[in-house]
């Protein structure tokens, strides 16, 4: 069956909204991290309310690059229910991951799996704000000053979503979110590097052109080839400028989701904690192994026969991924709740600008296809 309702839909402006600037930058043939990348930088900043934001061509490229810039060796805790870009970039940069595991009702690290981990090699840690749900900031602060780690947040899911009142960005020695087309707020691709340090971020943007020096006549850092395109940088500026709304709209839809889907047995919804918000990026249903109808494969097969197509995460963790376990790796004492969550979570269709139409049809579908044959 043809995809009727596909997984996700971009948040993007209208052709006419960016025709003039798109005009000028081709016209100029300055393409790529020019004027339209600093307009961006100086939005994103003044959003998230700090002062250093440097725009790479992804999320990825901005965790290597910002792990290098730190100058960082040994061992780096990442929790195992994450997308694989987290441990990738500790890899690439040269850090063995230990794996720890998440707290059951948040998904996020669960410090004191991370703080069991630690060993004498340990130097960074990397937390995930998971399904754009915030880590506990102030305990991985005190973990990070006990133990005396450095902090880089893979925020890739959280831009917009605040804890205590403060929009992520600010935490740890850097953040760094994405901007791909599944995001709130996107630029259909690239990332954000985020930081209070002023000389971290000028590491950084000599190294997403290969590590050039101001004047351009040396290579004086280990860089990439990771800069930020101005196309990109149009499409970014017009969505930061509505991330309220977007993230409001997508509140407000998950809120509706919850009311018509809560009632079925052996369904749950993530928990977000009463002093954080989360960025509303995904509609996620947890299936209970016990209770649940099906299990979640069962449910995104019979989705996708409906034309909906729902989506899996993270499965596998990752440290039972091939890539991890053919690379040097630790594992803490347990990882029993990221192996449950790995074959619970599922998330279905969520635009900010989804119709009742629309919404009533995809919980209609998720219903009937949940219950079916039960």
């Amino acid at each position: 069956m043809s995809v009727r309702y596909p997984i996700i839909r971009p948040s993007l402006p209208a052709r006419s909204d960016i025709l003039a600037d798109l005009d000028a930058v081709l016209a100029s043939g300055m393409v790529t991290t020019s004027g339209q990348t600093r307009r961006f930088e100086q939005a994103i900043g003044e959003f998230l309310e700090v002062e250093h934001v440097v725009a790479v061509s992804s999320c990825t490229s901005g965790l290597m690059l910002a792990l290098r810039a730190l100058d960082v060796r040994g061992e780096a805790i990442v929790p195992s229910f994450t997308f694989c870009a987290t441990g990738l970039a500790a890899i690439w940069a040269g850090l063995t991951p230990v794996f720890c595991d998440v707290r059951p009702d948040t998904l996020t690290v669960d410090v004191n799996s991370a703080a069991q981990a630690i060993g004498s090699a340990t130097r960074v840690i990397m937390p995930v704000p998971v399904f754009g749900t915030p880590c506990d900031v102030a305990a991985i602060s005190d973990l990070a000053r006990e133990r005396d780690l450095v902090v880089v947040y893979d925020s890739a899911q959280g831009l917009g979503a605040r804890y205590r009142g403060r929009r992520l960005g600010g935490f740890g020695h850097a953040e760094v979110f994405s901007l791909s087309p599944t995001k709130v707020i996107t630029a259909v691709e690239g990332g954000l590097v985020t930081t209070r340090d002023g000389a971290l971020a000028s590491a950084i943007r000599r190294m997403r052109d290969y590590g050039k020096s101001a004047d351009g006549r040396d290579i004086t850092d280990l860089g990439l080839s990771a800069r930020f395109s101005e196309i990109h940088a149009i499409i970014g500026q017009r969505n930061v400028a509505r991330a309220d709304e977007l993230i409001r709209a997508r509140h407000q839809r998950i809120g509706e989701f919850r009311a018509r889907l809560g009632d079925l047995p052996g369904v749950s919804f993530l928990h977000t904690p009463p002093d954080c918000q989360s960025s509303a990026i995904y509609m996620v249903l947890r299936l209970s192994p016990e209770d649940a109808r099906c299990s979640r494969d069962q449910l995104i097969d019979r989705l996708a026969e409906r034309g909906v197509q729902a989506r899996g995460y993270f499965s596998p963790p990752l440290h039972r991924q091939a890539v991890f376990v053919r690379h040097a790796h630790r594992l803490a004492r347990s990882l029993e709740v990221s192996e449950r969550a790995a074959n619970q979570c599922l998330t279905i269709p969520l635009y900010a600008d989804m119709t009742d139409t629309e919404l009533d049809e995809v919980a209609a579908e998720v219903r009937a296809a949940y219950l079916e044959h039960s």
